[in-house]
């Protein structure tokens, strides 16, 4: 049985996501999706932006102006986030990872997610495969389209877990612009679940290192300085992770959200970060190539922080979100301790891995704004060669 304990030994298999297939998409639902893709899109606008609100709508222009109101700017976005998927899988095939990929149970008329970000909801640690929930309730089927890989790995030898259904909540959205307080305000719905007892807890708010296990901040009442994104687990969550996990140590980071949107462990002794701040104090002696960015991740929009990177040729740069805890740069999937792929290029940071003798390979995933994922939080890695090892003994 093949297994996994680490994030930068030889991959041997992994998953990759997949988005929407809309070539056959029910006409009759056709308002409604573009409908519903308006109201998300403008309501990033509304409560994460610095952009003039009249009250009713932001004065950047709608998905429906852009399309017109037919599909074809819908289907290009999910087009497009699939052939980037595609060239991920083929990264890693040329590579010699053997590929598996979900499938698509749910059209997009159900409202429910699409597998791309299969880090979230899906894992493996040593030879145990599991499901879990996040606090997102169009994301409860999601890992639905994975079953069939994880019972494949079930029947070559895996143990198979999943973390018990939620009840979900469905909260109305605030209207609050502070990015502050917004955030404050989108963390008591998982304050409200971890009042509950309810379990929750991303994968990608943790992240293998052998015998240890980091993960981000998981008490939902404790409010953490100059953070900016969201708490990713319960109090219940993580408990259950432990006690899924026993042989592991689990160690919690002075950070809110998804580990890979914070560091990327490349070996043993070396981590990238954005922020030293997010370096576990265990990990102090470690060498780090820090991602060094004059952007201020902190309330601006993604448009604003890929133009003072001198990025300006986004396609549809009206619907770009805001980036408020995901650095793409730091957002990496190792093919081995020598090779990494990198969500975009950036020649500051390959010159610093070249020094480490770790070739970058640049992968771009166009809509990653809109999606926030990048290469690591599109995989999932199903086995790698290392063992259960403790690198801080």
């Amino acid at each position: 049985m093949r297994t996994v304990y680490d994030e930068w030994t030889r991959l041997q298999k992994v998953i990759i996501g997949r988005s929407f297939d809309l070539s056959n998409f029910n006409i009759d639902y056709k308002n409604k999706i573009l409908f519903n893709y308006d109201k998300t899109i403008s309501e990033r606008h509304q409560h994460f932006s610095n952009i003039e609100y009249d009250g009713n709508r932001t004065t950047t222009d709608s998905l429906l102006d852009l399309v017109e109101g037919n599909l074809s700017g819908l289907k290009r976005i999910h087009d497009e986030t699939n052939e980037d998927l595609d060239v991920l899988a083929d990264i890693c095939k040329q590579f010699g990872t053997f590929v598996v990929r979900p499938d698509i149970l749910y059209p997009i008329e159900t409202e429910w997610r699409h597998p791309m970000q299969v880090r979230d909801t899906i894992g493996k640690i040593g030879d145990t495969v599991f499901e879990v929930y996040t606090s997102s309730w169009d994301r409860m089927y999601e890992n639905l389209n994975c079953r069939n890989i994880l019972i494949d790995e079930f029947e070559e030898g895996a143990r198979y877990i999943s973390m018990p259904f939620p009840i979900y909540e469905r909260k109305p959205t605030n209207t609050i612009d502070d990015i502050d307080i917004k955030n404050e305000i989108s963390n008591k719905e998982i304050q409200s679940y971890d009042n509950q007892g309810q379990i929750l807890g991303d994968t990608a708010a943790f992240m293998k290192c052998g015998k240890h296990i980091f993960h981000t901040h998981s008490n939902p009442k404790t409010k953490l300085k100059k953070q900016h994104s969201q708490i990713s687990m319960t109090n219940n969550g993580r408990e259950w992770w432990k006690r899924e996990f026993p042989s592991h140590e689990f160690v919690e980071m002075n950070a809110y959200g998804h580990v890979d949107g914070k560091i990327s462990i490349l070996r043993p002794g070396l981590v990238l970060a954005w922020n030293k701040d997010h370096i576990p104090e265990i990990m102090k002696d470690w060498d780090v190539i820090l991602i060094e960015n004059k952007a201020t991740y902190s309330g601006k929009q993604i448009k604003d922080l890929c133009e003072e990177k001198g990025v300006k040729n986004y396609p549809w740069h009206h619907l770009l979100g805001v980036s408020q805890e995901t650095r793409f740069d730091a957002n990496c999937l190792s093919l081995d301790e020598n090779t990494v792929i990198t969500s975009g290029y950036d020649k500051d940071l390959s010159d610093k891995l070249k020094k480490y003798n770790i070739e970058m390979i640049p992968w771009v995933n166009r809509w990653n704004f809109l999606w926030s994922g990048g290469a690591h939080c599109c995989s999932v890695d199903l086995a790698r060669e290392g063992k259960l090892i403790d690198y801080f003994s």
